[in-house]
């Protein structure tokens, strides 16, 4: 713990970090492992996983939060997968949606939120954000609901900036869709 703790600069990030190794460590290795199905990877992952978090910490804002465990669960999960996608050599199967117009690709992230502002709406679309396949679930809900930029998320999921980019815009194309299908679509 003394290495992860040597990358955090401030007091403050390092209680946040202690706090949160305390809190998600054996989790953490749950997730791992029920990917990985092997303790040494899932182990791996876990470390991975702290090293992130460490580089990272100044995007946790409160440790005792359902966002701090999603954003830790998250980079977990992810960790763990790009582990299994090397000892494998697959790559996940995406979901492509063809569709009929391209409106989505002049509709602004602000304009998703403000179209969107009560409580019970948003609830509804975390819980379909939640729903996605994970490529585009995670980034979404670090973007949306964490408010990171593509920058930051690409550093806590060890992905590529321009490809977390790539993956917002398919995502919030999916998430329109899924929108406009429930009929949440404020015209």
């Amino acid at each position: 713990m003394l290495i992860f703790l040597s990358l955090i600069d401030d007091d403050e990030g390092k209680e946040k970090f202690g706090a949160l190794y305390n809190l998600y460590r054996k989790k953490m290795f749950f997730v791992a492992n029920e990917i990985l199905h092997n303790e040494c990877d899932a182990e791996d992952a876990v470390q991975e996983t702290l090293l992130s978090l460490a580089r990272n910490i100044k995007n946790v804002d409160v440790v005792h939060s359902k966002k701090a465990y999603y954003y830790v669960m998250t980079i977990t999960e992810n960790t763990a997968l790009n582990l299994l996608k090397k000892k494998k050599g697959e790559s996940r199967k995406i979901i492509n949606l063809d569709f009929d117009d391209d409106s989505w690709l002049f509709v602004s992230d602000s304009d998703i939120a403000e179209e969107f502002v009560s409580k019970e709406e948003y609830n509804r679309i975390v819980d379909i954000i939640q729903s996605l396949p994970d490529i585009y679930s995670d980034v979404l809900y670090l973007h949306y609901v964490e408010n990171l930029t593509a920058r930051e998320i690409a550093s806590a999921l060890s992905r590529k900036q321009e490809t977390v980019r790539k993956q917002i815009v398919r995502g919030k194309k999916m998430l329109i869709y899924y929108l406009r299908k429930e009929g949440m679509e404020n015209d």
